[in-house]
């Protein structure tokens, strides 16, 4: 049955609609807006804090850092392999909607570390000793970072470490189920965005990278001998996305409360 019979059946009320019609019609109304909305948007970087010329952790994150784990030696790098819930010493939480964490090895070292490494990695945490022993990701000079989700995502929420201002050197790369690249984004991005007080190699940012069309693998990447720090956010529903499944729950409630009504309205 197409949408436009559907709609002559529910404003003539001659019959009564299921539970299962209605919820087509939700689909219907959901995925035409998803797909309005992917026509309509645009990449949009918000920064939310910076560390200035300091390497320092950025006085404003308003959003929860992925957690994995501690380790008990500050200042090294603590694995190399993949990381996923079942991993270890680094491991993935539960419900994080990441399924796996995997590197791609260069000329200095991918994977997690807690600290700063000489020659090889610097803290998006800074050099608080609070957060020496708090574990990170990098992608080491030629090396990357591959993150897969179970849920597709339309925004990224980074603590992005001694950015470079760079097209190359740190490069996000979003791609979609079927492995097509959505857009990028690189550490000249950032530095644009930063403006005065930017310090390359040096600046530590907190932000959103929001306005993709449904990302499902995430690429870290630094094709240069600097390194890529980074910290992510805990993936979180885009509040445009939540609004549309609002938008065809209603949709769904109009037209079961419109049908109630109909049947119940007394014969002239």
């Amino acid at each position: 049955m197409s949408l436009f019979h559907f709609c002559r059946i529910v404003r003539s009320g001659g019959a009564r609609i299921s539970t299962s019609a209605r919820l087509r019609l939700a689909v219907w109304v959901l995925v035409g807006l998803l797909g309005a909305t992917d026509a309509a948007s645009a990449q949009t970087i918000t920064l939310y804090s910076n560390s200035g010329s300091s390497d320092a952790l950025p006085s404003y994150i308003p959003f929860t850092i992925l957690n994995l784990g501690k380790n008990s030696k500050a200042n090294t790098l603590v694995q190399t392999g993949d990381v996923t819930s079942n991993s270890s010493p680094a491991k993935l939480p539960s419900a994080s909607e990441i399924s796996n964490i995997a590197f791609g090895q260069g000329s200095t070292p991918s994977g997690v570390f807690a600290g700063g490494v000489s020659g090889k990695a610097a803290s998006p945490f800074g050099t608080t000793t609070a957060y020496n022993t708090t574990n990170y990701l990098v992608a080491g000079g030629a090396g990357s970072v591959t993150v897969s989700y179970t849920v597709a995502q339309d925004a990224l929420q980074i603590l992005w470490g001694s950015v470079d201002n760079n097209t190359t050197s740190n490069l996000i790369t979003f791609k979609n189920a079927s492995g097509t690249t959505i857009s990028t984004v690189s550490g000249a991005d950032i530095a644009t965005a930063v403006g005065s007080g930017f310090a390359n190699g040096t600046t530590n940012v907190a932000l959103r990278i929001s306005g993709l069309a449904g990302y499902t693998t995430l690429v870290l990447s630094d094709a240069n001998s600097a390194a890529f720090e980074f910290a992510l956010g805990t993936p979180v529903p885009e509040p445009a996305t939540i609004g549309l499944f609002g938008v065809a729950a209603a949709g769904v409630g109009f037209v079961s409360l419109r049908g109630r009504a109909r049947r119940a309205r007394p014969a002239a």
